[in-house]
């Protein structure tokens, strides 16, 4: 026979005491010598991508660190167990250490003359060395509010592009001042990277504005229904 019913199905025999409508299979059947196989699909190797990009960046990694020596100091001066007084973490360390909780007074820290990129990289350190861990609090808490409030309003805006070009450099900003913390207190190596609004220069300051003027721009209150709505109606 070309075919035949498929019977003691768990699927059929569930179907027989429900009132919905049966769902009659058909399948060739199979040759004495053989026995029915299942064909399953395998997913795309996606792993395979991860592994191979892990290994790109692994490979530029190790590159960067046998050509650079400037490189290889950072990464080894971040590694290291000990902190060298006369690198800029060590610095850095000191500035944060004689600061304490309201710091030493504004204009009287001493770690700033010999602490290189004081003014740039590093102006987190002098902020805690003059003014204290208080004040540190006070910036981190800050750019933390501009984040999170951010964020939030942008959860409410109907247009995509809108959400997804305001978080992005919502995300940016955020991340940015992240970094540049995160290396003062040697919880990353060192990046180069200037504090948004806080470090001395000049493109530093046109590229922040020129972002939260955007996100400003993107988080604006107009006219709109709820975002509810909208996912209401595509789901």
């Amino acid at each position: 026979a070309a075919g035949q019913l498929l019977r003691g199905h768990p699927a059929a025999e569930r179907a027989q005491g429900t009132s919905c409508p049966r769902l009659l299979v058909a399948a060739p059947a199979p040759a004495p010598d053989q026995q029915p196989r299942l064909l399953v699909a395998a997913p795309a190797p996606a792993r395979a991508t991860w592994q191979r990009a892990t290994a790109l960046v692994s490979a530029a990694g190790a590159f960067a660190y046998n050509m650079s020596e400037h490189f290889a100091r950072r990464i080894d001066g971040f590694l290291s167990a000990d902190i060298d007084p006369r690198t800029q973490l060590g610095y850095a360390a000191n500035a944060i250490q004689e600061g304490g909780i309201f710091g030493v007074g504004p204009g009287e820290g001493q770690v700033k003359w010999s602490l290189p990129d004081a003014h740039t990289d590093f102006i987190i350190a002098v902020a805690a060395e003059e003014y204290g861990f208080v004040m540190v609090v006070l910036i981190i808490a800050i750019f933390a509010s501009i984040v999170i409030n951010s964020l939030f309003r942008l959860l409410r805006e109907r247009d995509a592009f809108n959400r997804l070009a305001g978080a992005g450099l919502v995300c940016m900003f955020g991340v940015q001042a992240m970094i540049n913390i995160g290396v003062a207190v040697r919880l990353l190596p060192a990046k180069g990277m200037t504090l948004p609004f806080v470090s001395y220069g000049g493109s530093s300051l046109i590229a922040g504005g020129i972002a939260i003027g955007m996100v400003l721009a993107f988080t604006r209150k107009r006219p709109q229904k709820d975002v509810s709505d909208l996912l209401g109606a595509r789901s």
